[in-house]
């Protein structure tokens, strides 16, 4: 456990040094243009690259050296993006960065979830997991506060998450050959079981306004001439009540059960995502986003539970592997659509705003689905 927590404390930190601050840096770069681009590309990498990434980690059991294949490549592409030398090569050095990137986290779920089970401790994924919530919390400080300096400073800490994530990756242990994961049947199931068609409509809606908060959130601070050490602190702040939602994961879903803790999810993100569009004070706005451990914690503990109850035993890991891409796939995708045609317009407090939108659309799907017995 002590090896899969420490793998999930660098990558995740990895990414809460380059999500937030990615888009800061293509604005100073003079590419703002690149950034709605950014957030489709990312998205589209989810759908397409995740999955197939995940069929060979399921045929060839060898989570080990993909993890490590895949983060050591994702390190390179983050360097070379930052250092790009025209703004001709940006677009295509994201999409290929977002490629790499994007199966990193699925495999390591994938790991710890088998691992847990083959010592009867699958309820201990959420405990497992906080520790990738620790180091992104602890990024998310570091990395604003480096940023005051440099943007891509900050940027570079990623860099370095995905170097050392290669390195611990490559000396982890892998499992026997197995078959493919039976992607198709487990979309057949889903077209025909009405509460995952749900699930999947509400993590598209959800992922796209928790998007607005990963990739925007540094964005909209900088238009309010607020400094960046914020952003850090506000990630701080949101993913300390994150972790302990993980914490307690196993006793908040035997309490309130799945449906009711997406419910919740969607209900702060309202609140959440008006205050962001409508607060101009700094304090404030960090105090907003405590609402984080909630609007993503409560969610993602949700969604894999639901999805665990709701799924055949037989297609569990890939509906978990769709579920992700509709999560940071599709949703991240749809944000960049909003993003492209309101940034110019309405700047970040209309795609705030829009961002709580979604999360009033998603939570009348959740209250459906929750009064068909689910």
């Amino acid at each position: 456990m002590t090896r899969l927590g420490l793998l999930y404390f660098v990558l995740l930190g990895a990414g809460g040094a380059w999500v937030p601050f990615l888009a800061l840096h293509l604005e100073r770069a003079g590419q703002s243009e690149a950034i709605g681009t950014m957030l489709v590309v990312m998205g589209l990498a989810r759908v397409v690259a995740g999955p197939l990434w995940g069929i060979v980690a399921d045929w060839t059991r060898r989570d080990g050296p993909l993890l490590a294949l895949g983060s050591g490549i994702t390190a390179a592409l983050g360097a070379a993006v930052i250092f790009a030398p025209s703004p001709l090569w940006i677009v295509p050095l994201l999409a290929l960065h977002a490629t790499c990137r994007a199966p990193l986290g699925a495999l390591l779920d994938g790991t710890t979830v088998r691992r847990l089970e083959a010592q009867g401790r699958p309820e201990d994924y959420g405990r497992v997991r906080r520790w990738g919530s620790v180091g992104y919390l602890v990024a998310g400080l570091v990395a604003g506060a480096v940023a005051e300096s440099g943007v891509t400073r900050a940027l570079g800490l990623a860099v370095a998450g995905w170097a050392l994530t290669a390195l611990l990756a490559a000396r982890s242990p892998s499992g026997p050959p197995a078959p493919p994961a039976p992607l198709g049947p487990a979309i057949r199931a889903a077209a025909r079981n009405p509460r995952v068609l749900a699930l999947l409509a509400v993590a598209v809606l959800h992922g796209a306004s928790l998007a607005t908060y990963d990739s925007l959130y540094a964005v909209h601070l900088d238009s309010l001439g607020i400094a960046s050490r914020w952003a850090g602190l506000a990630l701080t702040a949101g993913v300390a009540v994150e972790v302990a939602a993980f914490t307690y994961s196993d006793r908040l879903i035997a309490r309130v059960g799945p449906w009711t803790m997406i419910l919740l999810a969607t209900l702060s993100g309202v609140i959440r995502w008006e205050l962001t569009a409508w607060a101009h004070d700094p304090y404030l706005l960090t105090a907003v986003q405590l609402i984080h451990g909630v609007t993503f914690g409560f969610f993602w503990l949700g969604v894999v539970e639901a999805v665990r109850r709701e799924v055949p035993e037989a297609l569990r890991m890939s509906s978990q592997a769709l579920l992700v891409a509709t999560t940071y796939g599709l949703g991240p995708s749809l944000c960049g659509a909003i993003a492209s045609w309101v940034l110019p317009v309405g700047g970040t407090e209309r795609v705030f705003t829009i961002g709580a939108s979604l999360c009033i659309m998603a939570g009348i799907i959740t209250v459906s689905a929750r009064r068909k017995g689910a």
